[in-house]
C-alpha cells in the first residue's frame, strides 16, 4: 500500500501530492484501485476524467451494497430502488427469462463501477483540497470523505428488507 507523504524535509511540511490524497480517501486496497484506475504513481485531479472500462467483482456481485459500502449513497439507493423496482417489472414482462435481465444488469455495474469510484472520489478530494487545510487536517478530512463504511451496509440492507416488504404488500 502507498503511504501518504507527510515527512518533514528541511523542517517545512512537504506538501500533499494528489496521489497521497487518493491514498488517504481511498483506504483500503488503494494499490488495486490505482490499478484499475490505471493511475501510474501521477495524478491530477484537476484534469477531467476520461471514461474507461474496469471490471470490478465486488460490485457485480454486491451491487448497491458494494456503493454503499465505498460512500456511493446516492448511487447505492438508486441502484437498490431501481433493482427492486425493474426486478418487478421484468418479472412481469419477461416471465421466466427475467434472468437475463438481472445478469445484463449486474454486469453493466460490474463494468462502470470503479469509474463512478474515481469520479467519485475526484469530486471529494477537490473540494477537500480546495478548502486550503493543513496537512494532517486535511488528510484527516480524506479520511472520513472517503473509506469504508460498513454500517451503511447494514443500513442498506434494512432498507432493501422494507421495500421488498412494502412491494410485497402492494404488489401482492
Amino acid at each position: 500500500m502507498n503511504k501518504v507523504n507527510t515527512e518533514l524535509e528541511n523542517g517545512i511540511e512537504v506538501p500533499l501530492t494528489d496521489i497521497d490524497r487518493l491514498n488517504a480517501y481511498v483506504k483500503k486496497k488503494v494499490s488495486t484501485y490505482q490499478k484499475k484506475w490505471d493511475i501510474n504513481g501521477s495524478l491530477n485531479l484537476n484534469e477531467k476524467i476520461r471514461w474507461f472500462i474496469s471490471w470490478n467483482w465486488a460490485a457485480l456481485l454486491f451491487s448497491s451494497l458494494w456503493f454503499a459500502y465505498r460512500k456511493m449513497y446516492k448511487i447505492a439507493l438508486i441502484i437498490a430502488i431501481g433493482t427492486l423496482l425493474t426486478s418487478s417489472l421484468s418479472d412481469y414482462l419477461l416471465g421466466n427469462a427475467s434472468w437475463i435481465y438481472t445478469i445484463a444488469e449486474m454486469i453493466g455495474i460490474g463494468i462502470i463501477a470503479n469509474y463512478l469510484y474515481l469520479r467519485k472520489a475526484n469530486k471529494d478530494i477537490l473540494k477537500i483540497k480546495e478548502k486550503g487545510l493543513k496537512t494532517q487536517d486535511e488528510l484527516n478530512e480524506l479520511g472520513r470523505a472517503g473509506g469504508t463504511s460498513v454500517g451503511a451496509v447494514w443500513l442498506l440492507i434494512g432498507l432493501n428488507i422494507i421495500l421488498a416488504i412494502a412491494m410485497y404488500l402492494i404488489f401482492g
